[in-house]
């Protein structure tokens, strides 16, 4: 138990279970992961309200007014042949935990949060890595050779750190939404698309966003406002749909923040 909260359980293993054996880090440093993780997420899970996160994420979901970055809506231009995205939605508990899915949705309105919702329902990181670097290129005017130079840096950099972000994972097991909803007997679920089996904490999409952001801002001094909210709302994309509380998504920023010295160590 983490502050009274569930944990998953632990006999059913997830993806990456085994990073800590797999991972490039050294025993030493692997230890000093696990350690700094387990303080920080000791601490949210003790200060978490369940409940409140619930409406945290209820609201989000309802909130209509607040467009996403421009910059989605420059890709959708861009790309109008593919802006209809198949969006799988769980009407109920009883689906959610059978990963059933009940109903199609296609979002094509790429100023709304479903929209990014959905794109990163089945896109993958190194699409996104892809997508976030060439949307940064665009607007800072990169050449082809730096770009893809930098597509290399960039993978690098976010895989070293979604590594540290999956060792959390598997030992803390932080839960989902729909499990605490499950555990509590709810019928209706904030989750619109079946989660992926391991822990929660931290988001492993915010985990890309902000890497890409924060390897980008370090090496060029410079992101502008759109681009900070574009790698922010990859994250957030994923409490549009439910499966991520906000606390995922801030300790992805954590994760990335505090980790981000041992892993421009390893980029050399």
């Amino acid at each position: 138990m983490l502050g009274g909260f569930i944990k998953k359980d632990e006999n059913k293993l997830g993806v990456w279970e085994n990073v800590a054996d797999t991972t490039i880090f050294n025993q030493d440093e692997v230890r000093y992961i696990k350690n700094r993780w387990m303080e920080y997420i000791s601490k949210v899970a003790q200060a978490f309200d369940p409940e409140a996160e619930l409406e945290r994420i209820r609201k989000h979901q309802a909130d209509k007014s607040a467009l996403l970055s421009p910059l989605w809506g420059e890709w959708g231009a861009n790309h109008s042949v593919e802006t209809k995205i198949d969006f799988d939605y769980s009407s109920n508990i009883k689906m959610q935990r059978a990963g059933i899915k009940d109903k199609d949705r296609t979002v094509t309105d790429t100023k709304e949060r479903g929209f990014a919702g959905a794109l990163m329902c089945c896109d993958t990181p190194e699409r996104t890595i892809s997508f976030l670097v060439a949307c940064f290129c665009d607007a800072q005017d990169i050449g082809i050779g730096e770009r893809l130079n930098l597509i290399d840096e960039v993978t690098k950099y976010v895989n070293l750190q979604m590594q540290i972000a999956f060792i959390c994972k598997w030992e803390s097991r932080f839960s989902r939404p729909s499990d605490y909803e499950f555990s509590k007997s709810y019928k209706e679920t904030v989750s619109l698309i079946p989660h992926p089996d391991h822990g929660s904490a931290p988001s492993g999409h915010s985990t890309v966003g902000k890497a890409v952001e924060k390897y980008l801002l370090s090496k060029y001094h410079y992101c502008s406002r759109d681009f900070n909210q574009l790698c922010d709302e990859v994250g957030t994309a994923r409490i549009t749909v439910g499966i991520h509380w906000f606390t995922d998504h801030e300790a992805a920023s954590w994760n990335v923040e505090n980790f981000h010295n041992l892993v421009m160590s390893y980029m050399k």
